[in-house]
């Protein structure tokens, strides 16, 4: 059996599953079983034999994909935003849609003239958010929370790996991470500190939840999906919470479920924010908006 006719059982095994991603799924656990990369399958598929144990730990990685276990959280890493990071099931697994939100936040920073601009990452999970604002602009400084002691381990892992990866970026100087929910570790201390807030916050509702795809319903972490009570009231929380913690013409910047855009756009209307933006993502669907404060007087 050569790498190609393994990848092909592979590939069959998690297609009558149902999975439309069969073809990425197979490939990408072959990658990572045999320790090759997709040039070296893509030259070598079929005169490359592979041993044993390879073949064993492959089939082993089918079958738990088979069982609806993301991919992702087999091979305990995610690319995002063109940087490798780790995960588990303690932290929600970076989706490309919220790369729109840090594009979106990087385009802002630019544009914002701060020499060091200073920003919160609220609920920040692997630490992608902050990790990706950090790496792409050489300035910013991000203080990052999470509730989740399990989430944070998890963003200090990619933290220390990414810092030792790039020392010439100085991500590690740039970065904090503190443990507290929403802005409770900034009370007393940042008030008018943020010259940006990014979040993407819980906004899935328990109705949606319950239909949500089983890899995702039984091995992402729920808190990470779901909010307290209603989306609405959550992301009101969030928008009006914020102003306390923005500078003069600070941004907030939030992800936000696909249909909620006029929802929280009006939140943002109505706490007075300016310069209102709502972003869809390639499909059409509400994916990011965001707002200035402006302090009067």
């Amino acid at each position: 059996m050569n790498l190609k006719d393994l990848y092909n059982k592979g590939k069959e095994a998690i297609k009558r599953t149902g999975y439309g991603s069969f073809e990425v799924d197979a490939r990408v656990l072959l990658l990572h079983s045999v320790g090759i990369s997709a040039e070296h399958f893509y030259a070598h598929a079929t005169e490359y034999i592979p041993s044993k144990a390879q073949i064993d730990e492959y089939e082993n990685l089918i079958r738990k994909r088979v069982a609806r276990t993301p991919v992702a959280y087999i091979t305990g890493k995610r690319e995002f935003m063109g940087i490798e990071f780790t995960v588990n099931r303690s932290v929600l697994i970076p989706r490309p849609a919220t790369e729109i939100l840090v594009e979106k936040a990087l385009e802002v920073l630019e544009a914002g003239g701060w020499l060091t601009p200073q920003v919160a990452d609220i609920g920040c999970g692997s630490g992608n958010i902050a990790l990706s604002l950090a790496y792409y602009n050489p300035y910013v400084h991000v203080t990052a929370t999470d509730v989740s002691s399990d989430s944070l381990d998890v963003a200090r892992l990619n933290l220390d790996r990414i810092s030792k990866r790039c020392p010439e970026k100085k991500i590690g100087a740039r970065i904090e991470l503190v443990p507290g929910s929403l802005y409770e570790p900034f009370r007393g201390k940042f008030e008018g500190s943020f010259s940006m807030i990014v979040s993407n916050p819980p906004y899935v509702t328990q109705e949606e939840w319950e239909a949500l795809m089983d890899g995702v319903r039984i091995f992402e972490p729920k808190g990470a999906l779901c909010p307290p009570g209603e989306p609405e009231e959550f992301y009101r929380k969030i928008v009006a919470d914020a102003i306390l913690y923005l500078q003069d013409d600070g941004f907030l910047v939030l992800e936000i479920g696909s249909g909620q855009g006029d929802v929280v756009k009006g939140i943002f209307e109505k706490l007075g924010y300016k310069d209102i933006f709502l972003i869809r993502d390639l499909e059409g669907f509400d994916r990011v908006v965001g707002g200035r404060y402006e302090h009067l007087g």
